[in-house]
């Protein structure tokens, strides 16, 4: 029942955003293997270059995207999810931006503001699974509960590739941030809170989903039965059209076809739906 699937997205959707959810996490790991084992000829890049080693590095990451998503999605970007994990690439290498100058250079931000450096992206990440979630509503309460529960994990394993120490490391230089970046304690309740609201909005969902449902579900039942009875309309039409009848003569026998014809089309027809 395809069109029964079209009403939300199905397995596809989630096995695609699985693929290339891995492929940006490894790619974006890879980057920063990269930074953190690069070695030079012995003269420590300055700014400049490090920037033109990175953009490199960077354009080659993206490369590869481009190369595997593809054949992550077997081809098919259905739901175009492929722009949509590029961007969120995109966004992972450009918050490691300076770091390879920052590693031989010694010039390190502070922690404070590497805290809030981190603690920034995952306030983007935050608000970008929200929007998501908000259209694909409604959703079971599990499956809101498994969301942000992702998105916790792979926050808490993208700082520790970005922060000494990890999230214990982080929670010992957040406590003084620009306004409106939380603390991780802080951001952990807020996605707690997201979870209830999100909720909510699910349930307010429902009804209009359950109404959607039927109403498709009627539209295909009306369409298979249209199908069926012009099907045997023409069957009918078909076999009536050589019928004969001794008893009567050639005239006789035609007007009467098409008499037969005439009936069983307005009888058709009239069990027809009206849409």
């Amino acid at each position: 029942m395809g069109w029964f699937n079209d009403l939300f997205k199905g397995g596809k959707y989630k096995e695609d955003t699985k693929k290339l959810s891995l492929l940006v996490k490894t790619l974006t790991k890879d980057m920063d293997k990269w930074i953190k084992g690069f070695e030079n000829d012995g003269t420590p890049p300055n700014e400049e270059q490090g920037k033109e080693l990175e953009d490199a590095k960077i354009a080659e990451f993206e490369e590869e995207y481009d190369s595997q998503a593809i054949f992550a999605v077997e081809g098919k970007d259905e739901n175009n999810l492929i722009p949509e994990y590029k961007e969120k690439l995109q966004e992972n290498l450009e918050e490691m931006r300076g770091d390879l100058y920052r590693r031989f250079s010694g010039a390190v931000d502070s922690l404070e503001r590497s805290a809030a450096k981190v603690l920034k992206a995952c306030v983007k990440a935050y608000t970008r699974k929200e929007a998501e979630l908000k259209t694909r509503l409604p959703m079971g309460e599990s499956d809101i509960v498994n969301e942000f529960d992702e998105l916790i994990e792979d926050l808490t394993e993208f700082i520790s590739t970005r922060f000494p120490d990890g999230v214990e490391g982080l929670d010992n230089y957040d406590d003084e941030l620009p306004d409106g970046i939380p603390s991780w304690s802080e951001f952990k309740e807020q996605c707690s809170a997201k979870v209830e609201e999100i909720k909510g909005l699910s349930e307010e969902a429902i009804p209009a989903a359950v109404e959607e449902i039927k109403a498709n579900t009627l539209a295909s039942v009306k369409k298979s039965i249209d199908e069926a009875i012009n099907k045997t309309m023409d069957a009918v039409k078909e076999d009536l059209s050589d019928d004969s009848f001794p008893y009567l003569n050639e005239d006789a026998t035609a007007e009467l076809r098409s008499e037969l014809i005439s009936m069983s089309e307005e009888y058709g027809k009239s069990r027809l739906s009206e849409s």
